[in-house]
């Protein structure tokens, strides 16, 4: 099929329930892409942390600021986004799109900024523009497969959040010993103007194309009667369904502890490691890339093939993944822990155990992701995705690096604090985040299995979903059956 800017299905076009739908791959591949050039966008500022802070004269203090200012705006829009896209007021399309231009267009401007005020105002722009992309991508991805395939479409966009991040430090490092700060914000910026067009050809699947009432209530141990009823309530009452239910509010409440340490360590450990003249700015930004590419991508894959062998196993449940998650948790947060130890030193020692920290965080990525997608109804999910945006940035790495600033300016003396014996609070936390999985895990009923009365199929392979073939064959497969049988009704 030739691409079409917004192409709209027409009404003849059958709607196969339960399987990966038309433009999948394609939109797999590009919200991936544009996932890399997202969290980029992020660590940029991070990789030049030391260089903008002594050009602007920064206190530590002062330097967290802006990325939290981004990160607040950020939350505050997504609730905005995530209503109209519910709603369908606007394209989701359109959201996507105007969100990926906005904030590539504000990370190049950042790179103009003479002043701290300046910095923070560009920075506070990209979370207007990310807010929008991370509230309608899990949704329409969700719609794009079925439960059984979600896993593995969210590994992929999972493995293109420490792809980026990798990206970030090294072309920080690269670009910020060449050409300067204000150069790698342009450089990193430009992409995204480009990246934004492509979302404007993407098929868009009706809402709730895999899903059905009965089959997300019985998940949730809701009444079909109360699923139905959430679809058509006030908003307040749509974020109370929300977070009264369990099983997303202790998915939530575990990857907040985690994105607490994550978003700590990825603002302080550079500065850390060069700090403690453990690594100089540009080896320490190559340590933290090279850790974060191969961790992002060892992890992401580690905790979605065992989440996806936990749910498959005889007896296994969509709980499992909550399992999965927590058993990862605890190596996680003791090798943060030996990462800021002191006992550390080489920068092959370094690298070795901030990789391993890393690898371990990153494999709840997924199996959080499909959880948190599975258990809430069609209609309510861009809100749910906003909801959790809001409380795992404004618990977790909004207040993280700010807090370990504060402590290392009140622990130690003069500038630069004591931002060792600061950053133990990650670790800490960290543990709590298993804690939360584990309990929900135990103590909640346990979710339906996504095979149960089904013949099982066993895990989809990742490799499935990025290859076009495998969609059209699938696409052959549906049609087939679309014409077998009576058409479906969404509405």
């Amino acid at each position: 099929m030739p691409l079409q800017c917004l192409r709209r299905r027409s009404p003849d076009e059958g709607i196969t329930p339960n399987s990966r739908q038309t433009g999948a791959h394609q939109a797999l591949v590009t919200l991936a892409a544009i996932n890399i050039l997202n969290f980029t966008d992020r660590y940029i500022p991070k990789a030049v942390l030391p260089l903008f802070q002594e050009e602007l004269n920064m206190t530590d203090n002062m330097a967290t600021l802006p990325e939290s200012a981004m990160v607040v705006v950020f939350m505050m829009c997504a609730s905005v986004f995530g209503l109209l896209a519910d709603k369908e007021v606007v394209d989701r399309r359109v959201i996507l799109a105007g969100g990926v231009a906005l904030w590539s267009a504000a990370t190049g401007l950042a790179g103009l900024a003479n002043n701290f005020w300046q910095l923070l105002f560009f920075r506070s722009l990209v979370g207007a523009g990310e807010a929008a992309f991370a509230t309608v991508s899990s949704p329409v991805l969700s719609d794009f497969y079925p439960q059984k395939e979600r896993n593995a479409a969210f590994t992929v966009i999972g493995v293109a959040m420490p792809l980026g991040g990798a990206l970030g430090f090294v072309v920080g490092a690269l670009t910020g010993s060449t050409i300067g700060w204000r150069g790698s914000f342009l450089v990193c910026g430009l992409p995204g103007l480009l990246a934004a067009l492509t979302v404007l050809f993407l098929d868009d699947p009706p809402k709730g194309a895999n899903d059905d009432y009965q089959q997300v209530a019985e998940t949730t141990s809701d009444s079909i009667g109360a699923a139905k009823k959430r679809q058509v309530s006030g908003l307040g009452t749509d974020i109370l369904a929300i977070a009264t239910n369990w099983h997303w509010l202790f998915a939530t409440l575990g990857w907040v502890c985690s994105n607490f340490a994550l978003g700590g360590y990825a603002c302080w450990y550079e500065t850390y490691l060069t700090r403690y003249k453990l690594a100089d700015d540009k080896t320490a930004n190559l340590i933290l890339g090279a850790a974060t590419f191969v961790a992002g991508i060892g992890g992401t894959l580690l905790g979605a093939k065992s989440a996806d062998y936990a749910v498959n196993r005889p007896g296994g449940t969509g709980s499992d993944y909550l399992l999965a998650s927590a058993i990862f948790a605890l190596p996680a947060a003791l090798f943060g822990a030996l990462s800021i130890s002191g006992l550390v030193e080489g920068t092959a020692a370094v690298f070795t155990v901030i990789l391993l920290a890393e690898i371990f965080t990153f494999t709840s990525t997924a199996p959080i992701s499909t959880v948190s997608m599975n258990v809430i109804p069609v209609g309510l999910r861009s809100r749910s995705a906003a909801l959790q945006v809001l409380l795992v940035h404004i618990l977790g790495d909004v207040i993280s690096p700010p807090i370990v600033g504060m402590l290392s300016q009140h622990l130690g003396q003069g500038k630069e604090g004591n931002l060792r014996h600061a950053m133990q609070i990650l670790w800490m936390v960290s543990v709590l985040s298993g804690v939360w999985w584990f309990v929900g895990y135990r103590f909640l009923p346990k979710l339906g299995s996504l095979t149960a009365g089904k013949e099982k199929d066993g895990e989809v392979a990742i490799c499935e979903l990025l290859c076009s073939c495998h969609e059209e064959s699938g696409n052959e497969e549906a049609s087939q059956t679309t014409n077998g049988s009576s058409s479906v009704n969404l509405e």
